[in-house]
């Protein structure tokens, strides 16, 4: 065979091979997204802002003594796929008030799983301290607009801890679109 016809015939095949492949991955069905379904059926795309409501029950030491009912807000701007930052702001009533405010950097580790860092400043009977708290959320999507989420949290000030267990729900207001690559 000459050496042109070799190299014609070589030629074919590639190119024949080549929109096989492109067929055969246009009739694949998609690779599921980042954002797959819930169990509920609703997309589990990253929010880009979410503002919540918290209620749940604070324990002031481990013997049980001194709860309280706690209410509160939180508000979330996810900076990233992994990470954003807010604010929050809780009342323990029962017993004296105790009010808690400050900034929280959150993480998304995987999923649904939130984890927050919290530098704050608490108010109870007239005197501050700092608050260092350390909370966990599991975000269970309602729909594309609603999430609830169970949330435990420790708080560390004055050498107590504090534990708070409790459940918010959430508003989503916007996706994050990560940025193409």
């Amino acid at each position: 065979m000459n050496r042109r016809y070799r190299v014609l015939l070589l030629s074919l095949v590639v190119a024949t091979s080549a929109s096989v492949r492109a067929a055969a991955q246009e009739d694949a069905p998609a690779p599921p997204p980042d954002d797959s379904l819930t169990a509920l059926g609703v997309p589990r795309r990253p929010w880009r802002n979410l503002a919540s409501a918290v209620g749940g029950f604070t324990t002031q030491d481990v013997s049980g003594q001194s709860n309280g009912f706690t209410l509160g807000v939180e508000y979330e701007r996810r900076l990233h796929k992994w990470y954003g930052v807010g604010a929050l702001a809780q009342v323990t009533l029962g017993g004296p008030r105790e009010f808690l405010v400050g900034p929280v950097f959150t993480l998304h580790p995987t999923g649904p799983f939130r984890v927050g860092m919290v530098v704050a400043a608490e108010e109870a009977a007239g005197v501050w301290a700092f608050v260092y708290r350390l909370e966990f959320n599991y975000d269970f999507r309602l729909n594309e607009r609603w999430v609830i989420a169970p949330s435990l949290a420790v708080d560390f000030t004055r050498g107590r801890r504090i534990l708070f267990i409790g459940v918010s729900l959430g508003r989503i207001f916007g996706t994050f679109a990560p940025p193409e690559h």
